[in-house]
């Protein structure tokens, strides 16, 4: 069952997104490249939210001035067919986790099936987005969009976004990610809280 707090943030979110001629593009190629399942993951979904409810800047320039930022859409999905349907101008290319992903000039599209994530594959859990979000480095990182029927999946990342917070979900999985950026999990977590104007719980801020 939808919660009050549930439903406002997917209507805001959608209307948004409605009128964001890249997400349509983004979702359409990631649509016709995906079986069983179109979710919509990461700092679209987080940053977008905070951005509505708070007026967080969705991306800034050195002196501060809101610019837009290179453009970067996460998908899980199902699956994926051996035979990718993509325009003829984007790139297929293979993201840091071993996955397939669409570029086109500063545009970037990852499509990843869940089986594939390392927190669903370290924890041999069932792979279902449930799953997947419960196993999400940070707490903020723990909600996603069905682009299927427009339903918000939030496993915690509701309460982040209201309390306005920062902080470790699963210490192994921001592990991986510290290691993959190459940079300490406090780094990572000091950045996100202040890109949100956010406070960072236990990163040593």
């Amino acid at each position: 069952m939808e919660s009050p707090v549930q439903t406002s943030l997917r209507r805001m979110l959608r209307m948004y997104l409605e009128q964001n001629p890249r997400y349509h593009q983004a979702s359409r190629l990631a649509r016709n490249n995906s079986r069983g399942g179109l979710w919509l993951i990461g700092g679209t979904v987080f940053r977008t939210l905070a951005h509505l409810m708070y007026g967080t800047p969705l991306g800034h320039s050195p002196t501060g001035e809101a610019t837009p930022k290179k453009v970067d859409f996460d998908f899980i999905v199902g699956s994926t067919p051996e035979a990718l349907h993509i325009d003829s101008d984007w790139a297929i290319k293979t993201n840091s986790y071993g996955n397939r992903k669409f570029t086109f000039g500063e545009e970037s599209i990852d499509v990843i099936p869940i089986a594939t994530t390392s927190s669903v594959i370290r924890r041999k859990v069932v792979p279902t987005i449930e799953n997947f979000l419960d196993g999400a480095p940070f707490t903020i990182q723990k909600i996603a969009l069905n682009c299927l029927d427009w339903r918000l999946v939030d496993r915690g990342g509701i309460e982040a976004l209201l309390n306005q917070e920062v902080k470790v979900n699963d210490l192994d999985e921001a592990l991986t990610v510290s290691a993959k950026k190459c940079r300490p999990i406090p780094e990572i977590m000091v950045q996100l809280a202040h890109d949100l104007k956010f406070k960072c719980i236990g990163g040593d801020a």
